[in-house]
């Protein structure tokens, strides 16, 4: 049954003025609205049929209708048996639904045939504008069509016509449209209605997607597997690892693919099993889901697969042992960079700038001539990560490279290698014809705190590109005068918000302070990102009497705007928030719990440090890190030990930052462990705290967990050269 009053708020907005305007009665004489159905005027019989869908509450409509269906003419038996579908419709789509599609969109599409309602379909999406699309309301109305279309069609292509079109316009709604097809007779449909549920995210249907995993086609386990791993539905995982023994090599290597996924690590041993599949999709396959799974203790089972007769084997193996920190194959990896294939050459030379094994840079030099762009590409970047100042000279031609991404590369790595010299150089690519390069070029720049070429990088403040804007903005950030900063200030109205977050940035790391009301307004942007980066700018230029308007962001929707709210009023000594902040260290939102942890050190808190040293525990390791610094300027010297573990992280940039957090607490008692850190080189940044006029201002220094050690064992009066044992 409809609800009361559910068609009577279109009347006086839509059909009343025009049957008025026909002579028609307005007050509900059904006969000459039934009569009207007949009309020879399209306008008028729209306008009647509108008006007995309003009124269909109205027992003297339904009769009528119900009448004229079997006594009526041919027109208007047809425009009756329309009604009464588009009723069944209307009460689907609701009020709502039924207001934006319109009543005689609704009457046109129930009458069609499922194919031409399939049509009339992507018809009324083209007629919603795309941000529109997805908002609730919409999504009710594209479910409810779409299941009147799916349950209907019995053609295979027009039923993957419609999946098709679902999934291209991301309608997750119409999942329930789709699920009815994964029964389909026909082996494409099936495929198709997998991959759209796995694509769309409709967890709700995992169980229906699961039955699939024992299809009679490979081609559907294969897919069912894919998707329940795309889903993230590890219920499935033991399902999922029966096709693991599959006749099928395909279905083996997406069943590996989903467990990775899935972070089913407990199956460990029979992925370790595919590596030695006589299928070299498989044994991808498998050395990804190791990957996924970090699983550190396998590292030994990847290494022979660095000789494997595919390339793309070869390929996935130097990713794995990169994502596994496998610094002690690096000369096996090293092997790779003369490998006949080119991507294998490219990924060992990114692997090893990343792994930070200085030594083999002389071996990667060669690449930077490779004949292959894609190479030369990776290679200025890893010699830009390992090398020296002296290596600046090999890199300098790829300046002129012919390839765009050679270019910008090469831009990069003389900036990482802080090859002054070439600046004017690089300065010339601030008008390349790539946007990229151009966006590279000032941030090469930046890394070298050129000031004489500031004059050259504010045009591209002003730069069509939105990329090159921001880095521009970003670049002069590091160095730029008062001059610049104004030219910056423009950028916070940008319609960018890439480019309005780099422009905050920029004038909190240039300690613009007088520009902090310029900033202020950003803290009610649309973007989380800007809002958040605009509390971090108020917080580094000491802008106290902001406090009052970041203060509501504590309570914002984005987790990481609540987090660099709650640190920002830490730096700006809002002690009043303290009671506040508290209970935010056991916030479900990790960006959260950073934030307090930092707020709370910051401020001094020294009674609060027992409430924060849980948090060296965390599920996340950037949580961790910020509660073992957190620790480390409240001078909790007890936890130290808690600390220490955190020097055996795989990722060097958090090594250094409990290693600072030791050299805080004056931990000497942990000199052997940093001792034992000399050798690693891997370059990375660390967060440093300087106290200024305006208050404390975070920021990073370039360093390794090496030259860290070197300097915290100095200052602790031991000699790095010393042997460990002696330390």
């Amino acid at each position: 049954m409809m609800k009361t009053g559910l068609w009577s708020w279109l009347a006086a907005a839509t059909v009343g003025p025009l049957l008025l305007a026909q002579g028609a009665w307005a007050g509900g004489d059904v006969e000459t609205l039934i009569a009207q159905l007949d009309d020879d005027s399209v306008e008028v019989r729209e306008a009647a049929t509108e008006r007995l869908i309003e009124r269909w509450e109205d027992p003297a409509v339904r009769e009528g209708v119900q009448k004229a269906r079997e006594t009526g003419s041919t027109e208007v038996q047809a425009r009756s048996e329309a009604i009464l579908l588009a009723v069944e419709y209307c009460q689907a789509l609701g009020q709502e639904g039924t207001r934006l599609l319109g009543p005689v969109q609704v009457a046109s599409f129930a009458s069609a045939d499922a194919t031409s309602r399939a049509e009339l379909f992507e018809s009324f999406l083209r007629q919603v504008p795309t941000g529109d699309r997805s908002s609730p309301a919409w999504s009710q109305v594209w479910s409810v069509l779409a299941l009147g279309i799916s349950k209907d069609l019995e053609s295979p292509d027009d039923k993957q016509a419609l999946i098709e079109c679902i999934k291209n316009e991301s309608l997750r709604s119409c999942g329930s449209a789709i699920a009815p097809l994964l029964k389909d007779e026909d082996l494409a449909v099936r495929r198709a209605a997998i991959e759209a549920l796995g694509q769309l995210g409709n967890k709700e249907h995992a169980p229906e997607i699961a039955l699939l995993l024992g299809d009679g086609d490979a081609h559907v386990r294969s897919e069912a597997a894919w998707a329940l791993g795309s889903l993230g539905v590890k219920t499935h995982a033991p399902e999922i690892v029966k096709l693991l023994r599959d006749g099928s090599a395909h279905t083996r290597g997406c069943a590996a693919w989903a467990l990775g996924n899935l972070g089913a690590k407990e199956q460990v041993a029979e992925i370790v099993r595919l590596l030695k599949d006589e299928d070299s999709f498989v044994r991808g396959m498998a050395l990804g889901a190791l990957g996924r799974f970090d699983a550190k203790e396998q590292v030994a089972e990847v290494v022979p697969l660095l000789k494997d007769k595919q390339a793309s084997v070869r390929h996935d193996a130097v990713q794995v042992l990169l994502q596994l920190v496998a610094t002690a194959q690096a000369v096996e990896i090293a092997s790779l960079l003369k490998d006949e294939d080119a991507g294998v050459r490219s990924s060992a030379a990114l692997t090893l700038g990343i792994l930070g094994v200085r030594e083999h840079a002389p071996r990667i030099l060669p690449l930077l001539q490779d004949e292959d762009a894609f190479v030369r590409n990776m290679a200025a970047g890893a010699v830009g990560s390992l090398g020296t100042e002296g290596d600046a000279p090999a890199i300098a031609p790829l300046l002129k490279d012919e390839d765009a991404g050679v270019r910008g590369s090469a831009a990069g790595a003389l900036g990482e290698l802080r090859a002054k010299g070439y600046a004017p150089a690089i300065a010339l690519l601030l008008e390349d014809v790539d946007a990229g390069v151009r966006g590279s070029a000032a941030s090469a720049l930046g890394e070298l705190r050129a000031e004489d070429h500031a004059g050259e990088i504010v045009p591209l403040l002003k730069d069509e590109d939105a990329g090159v804007r921001a880095s521009a903005a970003s670049a002069l950030g590091e160095f730029a005068g008062k001059e610049q900063a104004r030219e910056i200030v423009h950028l916070l109205k940008d319609e960018d918000v890439a480019v309005r977050s780099s422009a905050a940035r920029a004038l909190g790391n240039l300690d613009a302070a007088e520009h902090a009301p310029d900033i202020a307004p950003l803290l009610k942007d649309k973007e989380a990102d800007v809002r958040g980066d605009a509390a971090d700018a108020l917080g580094q230029l000491g802008a106290k009497e902001n406090a009052p308007e970041i203060s509501p962001l504590l309570g914002d929707e984005d987790a990481w705007v609540r987090g660099s709210a709650a640190r920002s009023l830490g730096q700006l000594g809002a002690r009043e928030h303290i009671p506040g902040f508290v209970p935010l260290l056991t916030d479900k939102e990790a960006p959260v719990r950073c934030g307090a942890a930092w707020a709370l050190a910051l401020l001094g808190e020294r009674d609060q440090a027992p409430k924060i040293a849980p948090l060296l525990r965390d599920e996340e390791e950037f949580v961790r890190t910020a509660a073992a610094r957190a620790l480390g300027l409240l001078g909790g010297a007890e936890y130290a030990s808690d600390i220490a573990p955190g020097l055996e992280t795989s990722e060097a940039r958090d090594v250094v930052e409990y290693m600072e957090a030791l050299r805080e607490l004056h931990a000497t008692q942990f000199s052997d462990k940093i001792a034992g850190l000399l050798d690693d080189t891997r370059p990375c940044k660390l967060w440093t705290l300087e106290q200024t006029a305006h208050g404390p201002r975070f920021s990073l220094r370039e360093t390794s967990p090496s030259a860290l050690a070197e300097e915290i064992l100095r200052q602790w009066g031991l000699d790095p050269k010393m042997p460990k044992e002696a330390k």
